[in-house]
């Protein structure tokens, strides 16, 4: 009987996880204009920045500006 419970519980658990494809009208790329504010007051108080994790901002697939490079600036 109980690991008829536990089965049904392991069953019951699994159930609750994402089994489908997460489809958005939006993504995320780089935020360029964030990056240069900050490394601007940076380089201003002598500071050198080191990325760990650049800021990212929303913007929607329709929009014609996100399909430029995201990469190098």
């Amino acid at each position: 009987m109980r690991m008829l419970l536990s089965a049904l519980v392991a069953v019951l658990l699994m159930g609750c996880t994402s089994a489908g494809s997460y489809s958005s009208n939006s993504r995320y790329v780089v935020d360029w204009e964030k990056v240069d504010r900050i490394e601007s007051a940076a380089r201003a108080q002598g500071v050198e920045v080191v990325w760990v994790q650049v800021p990212m901002k929303r913007v929607n697939k329709v929009d014609p500006k996100q399909d430029e490079d995201n990469g190098a600036q």
